[in-house]
């Protein structure tokens, strides 16, 4: 796997140095001339002997890797401080990636999730707000010192809520993190429809997560055609084929999402789609696809 993919990066280095590559930091608004897109994974595995060598493999794929998200063994930063986390972060940041630490939100308790480690067994949505600032918190207590860029704030709720209550907790979530840690890059993931209200909220939007069967149907909110791509992430799971996955690609790049990962995994008994790589010649394609330029209508808004 090491020389196919370096041999691919080789040409995808240069090839992205002059089409404008988003790298914006945190709270970055700007867009450049012309857009392209990145891969941006969930890697939700341990940093096992195998765990390692996926992590080498994003490294090895950056600057189409863009991305990743790291987690723990209970949806939160492993503790006390495991050195195999940190060993993985800083390779992914030495290589150039922006790393950001897993926090649930739980819909703020809306779904009747519970919380586990502040009043643990409470869904009240001001319980779910203190364990979200706890457990980023810890993140970068812990995992600060090996580079961590930010945040992925996961199951967040979708609509703006009754007078905007609801995302009004999440600014103040955000507000709260980013004035601890200015430059602090935040992703939020409803994975569905999502209101435009959150639009300003995070530095990226995860507004698709889902099979690649419900992908070929789905259509993107209207209002997400007037912000830059990089503030939209699509996860497409339950790809089968290469083929498929080229599909998948294509469409997100007409969706105007600046991020993606399509992978073959699926969800089962054995765990998530993301606790796993595709097959080495399915993700060298991958990257080969996803380093495309986007269609002009996306490259020039």
């Amino acid at each position: 796997m090491r020389s196919t993919v370096i041999s691919l990066l080789a040409g995808t280095a240069v090839f992205a140095a002059g089409v404008g590559v988003w790298f914006g930091t945190g709270n970055d608004r700007s867009r450049p001339a012309r857009a392209h897109q990145q891969v941006a994974v969930p890697a939700y595995w341990t940093p096992d002997a195998a765990g390692a060598q996926r992590f080498d493999a994003l490294a090895e794929a950056v600057p189409t890797v863009g991305l990743a998200v790291v987690n723990g063994p209970t949806s939160s930063a492993p503790t006390p401080l495991d050195p195999a986390t940190a060993t993985q972060i800083r390779k992914l940041r030495r290589a150039g990636a922006r790393v950001l630490g897993y926090v649930d939100t739980g819909f703020l308790g809306s779904t009747g999730m519970r919380t586990t480690r502040v009043n643990a067994g409470s869904t009240r949505g001001e319980d779910w707000r203190a364990q979200i600032e706890h457990d980023a918190a810890t993140w970068f207590e812990l995992y600060g010192d090996a580079g961590l860029d930010g945040i992925f704030l996961d199951q967040t709720v979708s609509s703006c809520g009754a007078g905007d209550a609801t995302v009004t907790v999440y600014r103040g979530v955000v507000a709260a993190l980013r004035q601890r840690r200015p430059g602090l890059f935040v992703a939020m993931n409803p994975g569905t429809q999502t209101d435009e209200c959150y639009a300003e909220v995070a530095d990226t939007l995860l507004i698709f997560e889902n099979t690649y069967a419900t992908y070929q149907q789905w259509t993107p909110p209207t209002w997400v055609s007037r912000y830059p791509a990089h503030r939209f992430w699509h996860l497409v799971h339950a790809t089968g084929s290469p083929a498929e996955m080229v599909d998948a690609v294509a469409l997100s790049k007409r969706r105007n999402a600046g991020f993606v990962y399509v992978t073959n995994d699926v969800i089962d008994a054995t765990g998530s789609p993301w606790d796993t790589l595709p097959p080495t010649e399915y993700w060298a394609e991958e990257l080969r696809r996803t380093v495309d330029i986007f269609p002009l209508e996306y490259a020039t808004m």
